[in-house]
Parts: structure tokens; C-alpha cells; sequence
């Protein structure tokens, strides 16, 4: 004989999984486009809220830390690596923050990437 469980019971675990997924990508998602307009409040907020330093976004799937670099968001980027960002993430190119920073001539990103 089957075992009867609540109406619904088997669901509810699939959508609470569900949602928090969702709601990871979500903060992934914002992570990657407030570190490209350099929002370090904003940043400090939605990786303690659970999103990933490591996010990937855009055409490029570049990392958070690449946006900022590439943007020349010196604070932002200081944020990231205080966070535990990974400095040898790369977009899908294969470009990392460092290179960005170098290619863009932003020295205190440079230089904060290299301490």
C-alpha cells in the first residue's frame, strides 16, 4: 500500500527549491550589473543576501569583478576581492579583471588586484 501524504506535500519542497533558486539567480544576476555601475553599497548588500562574487553576467558571461573592473570601479572592485571574489575569473573570452584594468589603464584597480 502507498504511503498518502498531504495534498500538495510532494510540491511545496519542489517550489521552496524552486524560489530559492530562483532567488539566487536573481541576486547572481543584479551582483553582475551594480558591480558594472560601481554601487560597493549595493554590492555589500546582495552578497550578504546570498548572491555569488563570482557571478557571471552578460553577453560575455563576464564576472562581477570584471564588470568593475573593466567600468574602472576602483571601490567596487576592492568590495569583490574583500568578498572572496576569484581574481583569475575569466569572461568567456578569456579575459580576467586584471587584464581588463591593464588594457583600460586603471592603475588603482591594477594595483589593487595585484596586492
Amino acid at each position: 500500500m502507498k504511503k498518502k501524504f498531504p495534498k500538495g506535500y510532494a510540491r511545496k519542497g519542489l517550489a521552496d527549491t524552486a524560489l530559492k533558486t530562483a532567488a539566487a539567480g536573481y541576486l547572481t544576476r543584479k551582483l553582475c550589473d551594480v558591480a558594472m555601475d560601481g554601487d560597493v553599497a549595493a554590492i555589500e548588500r546582495l552578497v550578504a543576501e546570498g548572491a555569488s562574487c563570482d557571478a557571471k553576467g552578460g553577453v560575455f558571461a563576464a564576472p562581477a569583478l570584471c564588470r568593475a573592473a573593466y567600468e574602472g570601479h576602483t571601490a567596487a572592485v576592492e568590495a569583490l576581492v574583500r568578498r572572496g571574489a576569484d581574481l583569475d575569473a575569466t569572461d568567456s573570452e578569456g579575459t580576467t579583471a586584471l587584464m581588463w584594468a591593464s588594457q583600460y589603464e586603471h592603475s588603482a584597480i591594477v594595483a589593487a588586484l595585484l596586492q
